[in-house]
């Protein structure tokens, strides 16, 4: 597995406001915050609530091995935030499926439309925490690329920019890796699209 754009990580943890990490839901994107934290960042991932307590119990063991915390969305995932904020850690997530209706907006996604909810992108603004992108891909023969996007000024400072600005810029490069390879987008079944001219 190979990590492209380490260096755009590194500047944004320079600022020492923590990082948030975005990604969409395509290729291998469970092994972003395994492998960040095999190269010694602290990584603490958000995930949506798991009805199922066996399997939450099984998810909390398997992040523990590889040394990744984790949080939930409506307990403690803003507790977990603040922390990477003040100790300088990163923050992981993925963008593209919302779970939350109170901040969802839909993005264009092609000829369609995409929801996204803009939480993380107001954590980042209003914490003044630089956000990067990720994108995850399978190159096949037991082979991986992580990619990290070179983050605009509005990512580094994005107290300066807006979570709508954001999100937009987010769904824009999730747009382009699916035109990549839509086949590795795991969300085609589920997520909500909206014909944009309806």
């Amino acid at each position: 597995m190979t990590l492209e754009g380490e260096e755009h990580l590194r500047r944004a943890l320079a600022l020492g406001r923590g990082a948030l990490l975005v990604s969409g839901h395509s290729a291998t994107w469970w092994f972003i915050p395994a492998l960040l934290v095999a190269k010694g960042y602290p990584v603490t991932a958000i995930f949506t609530p798991i009805k199922f307590p066996r399997l939450e119990r099984i998810l909390l063991k398997l992040a523990d091995r590889f040394g990744v915390r984790l949080a939930f969305v409506g307990r403690d995932a803003y507790r977990a935030a603040r922390q990477a904020i003040e100790h300088n850690e990163i923050l992981y997530l993925t963008f593209d499926v919302a779970v939350r209706t109170r901040r969802v907006q839909s993005f264009p996604f092609g000829n369609s439309r995409l929801q996204v909810d803009q939480g993380p992108a107001i954590i980042a603004s209003r914490h003044s925490m630089p956000s990067l992108q990720a994108a995850a891909v399978h190159l096949g023969n037991g082979r991986h690329r992580v990619s990290l996007y070179h983050p605009g000024p509005e990512e580094l400072s994005p107290r300066d920019s807006s979570a709508d600005h954001l999100c937009r810029l987010w769904t824009q490069r999730l747009e382009q890796e699916v035109q990549r390879h839509p086949e590795q987008w795991w969300p085609w079944g589920y997520v909500n699209l909206e014909d944009q001219n309806g």
